[in-house]
């Protein structure tokens, strides 16, 4: 007899129980009810005590290509050599080491290093402390004396009094020019990394001045391309850096797919300086020369580790191979796993580039995320959830959270159950139009939705503050998934936490959760630890669970 898989078996669970409890909304009254664990029959495991509107609708910003995995290399590297594009004039240099900033004694550096756990190594290999040109870090705004004076008074507008620790550092490398491997976790300000450098490097190329970017015979030219794997982080990306660019009169453009092409079209030729754009519109974009390429000068891959994972291997080569080989190139990934590093010596400058690592090449968790794990039924999860949510609300009644599941259909019955019991909440996932997407994202930024349904394809994109707690509702099957969703909470400095449900069909999964808890240094339960071993590594050192399921994501 054919078996369903165990994920399609969770799913039906899940769909039998929420018929079995789907009940009108209970009135809900100005007072909390007592609670007490209902009867499964007789009452809706999600009906809230804390009314709100039920949300409809859902979405999801992510971009998540249909296909099999990354494809196996059977084609040779590209060597940026000019092959489709020749040299354009370019300037790199646009640094001016502040005097607070020379006069800093090379110890006070060694002690921010060390104090931020950050590794710094020239293109040769070598440790920082003069060799290769690595700069002493920025650890203030102002001393950043190079870079437009529009920008310094945006600057001192924003919300923080200091650089983060990798903005600090790899800020003066960038404005100097040199090609980056940036190795950091999400959260760590790495966007602002990469927006400052790219304005000061455009207002600095000869000629330049606002709109010569406009439609020409030959398309759209930018000087600036920066490349991520999702939908919604081009989103974020690009409405972070319009905070900075707007006062220095740069313009950007987001372009991705699952929206018109024509209005992305109607966009870029009212002039673009800055692209944002997810590999495959890209593409699309330049083979139908609406964009030229070949006056890029300021290149940045964000998250590269991801676009690998989607298989977009082939388009990034693609895009590279009409970019001037002279460029400046910023390359930022999350772990440093084998083919990462391929990606970095195919299109990383060999010798005038600086790797800049927070933290180890292994895979770490966010240690201002408190890791819960628990281990329940999978047809107690409904229950489970809910008795978080009761306790969440309870203490903070406008607190957001955000609950990852595996499937599609996981996702729709959770926030139909949801939603019955009387809570805000709206769902993202791939069918989901990139309107209900963007939407439903909205909505819950702005607080008018406090909970967020969720699959996989929004878990690096999204950025939203105050998430108060992660829910894995459904253990994800790598602890690369895990890292991810969990680091949507806890962003920015701010304490966070993260609840998994661990099923004994998951088990095999127990020792991956176990690794990243310690990694954080925090401490795994003691059920946990008495778990089958059943987890390998990987050749770049991080943890892979031997168990794996499809999961339609």
């Amino acid at each position: 007899m054919l078996r369903r898989p165990l994920r399609a078996q969770s799913a039906l669970a899940t769909l039998r129980q929420l018929r079995l409890l789907r009940l009108p909304v209970r009135t809900l009254h100005t007072t909390l009810p007592t609670l007490s664990a209902p009867n499964a029959r007789t009452a809706n495991p999600f009906a809230s005590p804390f009314g709100g509107p039920s949300s409809s609708g859902g979405g999801s910003l992510g971009y998540a290509p249909s296909g099999p995995a990354r494809p196996k290399r059977d084609f040779q590297p590209y060597v940026p050599s000019g092959k489709h594009v020749s040299k354009v004039e370019v300037v790199k240099d646009v640094y001016t080491e502040s005097g607070p900033t020379a006069a800093r004694p090379m110890h006070e550096v060694e002690q921010f290093w060390k104090e931020n756990e950050m590794t710094i190594r020239d293109g040769a290999g070598h440790e920082p402390g003069g060799v290769g040109g690595t700069r002493k870090p920025v650890l203030t705004f102002g001393e950043l004396e190079c870079i437009p004076h529009e920008l310094q008074t945006t600057l001192r507008g924003t919300t923080f009094s200091t650089p983060t620790p990798i903005q600090a550092q790899t800020w003066p490398i960038v404005l100097s020019g040199r090609d980056l491997i940036g190795v950091a976790q999400t959260g760590s300000g790495k966007t602002l990394s990469y927006v400052l450098p790219a304005i000061a490097h455009l207002r600095a190329q000869p000629g330049w001045r606002p709109g010569m970017s406009s439609s020409g015979g030959f398309g759209v030219s930018p000087s600036v391309l920066v490349v991520a794997p999702t939908r919604e982080l081009v989103v974020q990306i690009a409405t972070e850096s319009l905070k900075y660019t707007q006062s220095c009169r740069i313009t950007v453009v987001p372009v991705y797919g699952g929206t018109d092409k024509r209005v992305q079209m109607q966009n870029l030729r009212r002039g673009a300086d800055v692209i944002i754009a997810t590999p495959g519109r890209l593409n699309d974009l330049v083979q139908m020369n609406v964009l030229n390429l070949g006056r890029i000068t300021y290149l940045v891959m964000d998250e590269a580790d991801r676009m690998l994972d989607m298989g977009f291997e082939p388009q990034i080569r693609q895009v590279v191979e009409n970019l001037p080989p002279n460029r400046q190139t910023l390359l930022w990934s999350a772990t440093w796993p084998k083919e990462v590093q391929a990606l970095a010596r195919d299109f990383i400058h060999p010798t005038e580039h600086v790797h800049v690592t927070v933290g180890s090449h292994e895979l770490e968790a966010n240690k201002d995320v408190h890791q819960v794990v628990e281990h329940v039924e999978a047809s107690g999860k409904p229950m489970a959830l809910q008795n978080h949510l009761t306790r969440i609300l309870t203490a903070q009644p406008k607190a957001k959270v955000i609950i990852f599941v595996a499937t599609k259909m996981t996702a729709d019955m959770l926030h139909q159950g949801l939603a019955q019991g009387g809570y805000p909440v709206v769902t993202i996932h791939g069918d989901k139009t990139q309107d209900a997407r963007d939407r439903n994202i909205d909505h819950f930024r702005a607080g008018r939705a406090q909970v967020l349904v969720a699959t996989d394809v929004c878990a690096r994109g999204l950025d939203v503050k105050d998430v108060h707690t992660v829910f894995n509702y459904d253990v994800p099957n790598n602890p690369e998934d895990y890292v991810h969703r969990i680091g949507r909470t806890g962003r920015a400095g701010a304490k966070g936490e993260a609840v998994s449900f661990l099923t004994d069909d998951d088990r095999g999964r127990a020792d991956g959760l176990i690794k990243v808890i310690q990694s954080a240094g925090q401490e795994a339960e003691p059920w946990l630890l008495k778990t089958p071993a059943a987890y390998q590594l990987r050749p770049c050192g991080t943890v892979m669970f031997a168990s794996s399921f499809g999961g339609d994501r």
